[in-house]
């Protein structure tokens, strides 16, 4: 196994990718990947859609 598949499958990547799934979807409460916040302004991708490129740039636009 390479150092990348090995990287993956460490502990240390497990237990942080769980800290950060928990951060997103119950702290922030994300519908779906990917989402973007700016403060209190969130977008977020439809399920199965995701967001256009004029969504993001109207949003930055906005909030930015």
């Amino acid at each position: 196994m390479d150092a990348f598949h090995q990287a993956l499958d460490s502990e240390a990547y497990k237990e942080k990718r769980l800290k950060l799934n928990k951060y997103g979807w119950e702290e922030n409460a994300l519908n779906s990947v990917p989402s973007f916040r700016l403060g209190d302004a969130r977008l977020d991708a439809v399920y199965s859609v995701g967001v256009l490129r004029q969504q993001i740039e109207e949003f930055l636009k906005k909030y930015a």
